[in-house]
């Protein structure tokens, strides 16, 4: 019985450290391309593509597989924000957990709105703008997506 409760306490413990904070946002933020892919593969992303569009550049990687995938993105051009970090999951837990952290670290909502089928929320504080968005994709599950900008 120890060791099934020792199991899951350091499965639990893996999984709650593999989540993206606050603070790791603002710090891809702040990367070039180069120190992301760094990040990237040393938090177990693996390449996924890059977007060179004239409107858009930028590097994708993901982690997992179906409902269990997570895609992070750095956009170093993003139409008229700039630069943008986004990151998205399934995982609700995930999500929750991150906007708890938003509002623990003094965030303020400021916006709610409908697009396209989603719930955007908008929070800042200062001059960090994230954009958190609640949805369902075309296969019917229902998906998070954090955006990270610095007007």
């Amino acid at each position: 019985m120890k060791y099934i409760f020792s199991l899951l306490l350091v499965c639990s413990s893996f999984f709650s450290f593999s989540q993206m904070t606050v603070a790791e946002m603002i710090k891809v933020y702040k990367m070039d391309l180069d120190d992301f892919e760094t990040f990237a593969i040393s938090k177990d992303y693996k390449f996924n593509k890059v977007v060179d569009q004239e409107e858009i550049y930028g590097t994708t990687y993901v982690k997992g597989l179906g409902t269990n995938t997570k895609f992070l993105t750095l956009n170093t051009k993003f139409f008229n924000v700039g630069k943008r970090v986004r990151l998205l999951t399934y995982k609700s837990v995930e999500f929750l957990n991150f906007k708890k952290e938003l509002i623990s670290k003094g965030f303020k909502l400021i916006k709610t709105e409908s697009v396209d089928g989603t719930i955007k929320k908008t929070y800042t504080l200062i001059d960090w703008v994230f954009e958190i968005f609640n949805g369902v994709d075309v296969d019917g599950d229902a998906y998070f997506e954090i955006n990270l900008t610095k007007p």
